[in-house]
């Protein structure tokens, strides 16, 4: 996917580059029907001056493409429990809710590894008297750009959804999920 990505990218970049180093070359001016004579245009650039600018134009490309690969690789390379801004700007809207589950049923829905799990008896100690628990699920873009669809559960205290517990956390691939 990232060679699709680096393809398209060096595609994008060269036609951008070709319309700019070709836009001031080519005649905008509409043809003027009267009889004044032709105002005197400047020769136009020779094809070695506009070879010249692409040349320096890809020399350009080449001398940046190691910073959008180390770019590439530190993203992939980052694990995700590092990232701590994108986790703590993720948040359930009510738009996100699907349903409200009694705990009874969550030991049918989920496997006991997950029930028996650290961060499940945290999140179980956040639950109150009145709270109720609803599954959700949820499309979120975080602050670097990955989508990623998000499903859990969450306690909703007073109508409004609060804390919540990640079951699933997908990745989203832009060009799969198009169609």
């Amino acid at each position: 996917m990232n060679f699709m990505y680096s393809y398209l990218t060096i595609g994008l970049l060269l036609t951008g580059v070709l319309f700019m180093v070709d836009a001031p070359f080519t005649s905008k001016t509409p043809p003027v029907f009267n009889a004044q004579p032709d105002p005197k245009v400047p020769p136009a650039p020779t094809w070695r001056a506009r070879l010249a600018g692409i040349g320096l134009i890809l020399l350009l490309m080449l001398l940046f493409w190691p910073f959008w690969i180390g770019f590439k690789v530190w993203r992939w390379w980052m694990p995700p429990e590092q990232n701590q801004r994108a986790s703590e700007e993720f948040a359930v809207q009510a738009t996100d809710l699907l349903e409200p589950i009694a705990l009874a049923d969550l030991e049918q829905r989920e496997s006991p590894s997950t029930l028996e799990s650290v961060a499940w008896r945290q999140f179980r100690r956040r639950l109150r008297r009145h709270d109720t628990l609803w599954t959700f699920s949820a499309y979120w873009k975080s602050w670097i750009g990955t989508a990623e669809w998000r499903t859990g559960y969450v306690i909703v205290r007073r109508d409004r959804p609060g804390p919540c517990f990640l079951t699933r956390q997908k990745r989203l691939d832009e060009e799969a999920h198009r169609y």
